[in-house]
């Protein structure tokens, strides 16, 4: 009976816990974004790791937002081909946008992955 009961309550400890390491991952997967309407400015593009670093224009000091040039195409809603854009990178440093979507941000080990490749 002692046992049912000591194991009843550390599966539910183990769920418990669970739970809310669910509830964090999420809570920093929300973070690790800009919300649409937010007006940016691209910053800079790094060619080693093919990203691009973006500024929100109301909190400048807020980052590093590192972003792929696919998300930026696609959030920013650029009225060019991907594959076009793709080739025209570095003609967007400077160019400020308001998202039309979500743009989600790239983090500190996501950007090395992408040097390393």
């Amino acid at each position: 009976m002692k046992f049912a009961i000591i194991l009843s309550v550390l599966l539910s400890v183990n769920a418990f816990a669970a739970e809310k390491a669910a509830d964090k991952k999420q809570a920093v997967d929300e973070s690790l974004s800009i919300a649409k309407d937010t007006k940016i400015d691209v910053d800079f593009y790094d060619e080693s790791s093919d990203t691009f670093e973006i500024v929100i224009i109301k909190e400048p000091g807020v980052g590093p937002n590192v972003v792929t040039p696919e998300a930026l195409h696609k959030a920013a809603g650029i009225n060019l081909d991907l594959k076009t854009f793709k080739t025209k990178k570095r003609d967007y440093v400077g160019a400020e946008f308001t998202l039309i979507e979500k743009l989600p941000l790239l983090s500190e080990e996501e950007v090395a992955k992408r040097r390393d490749k």
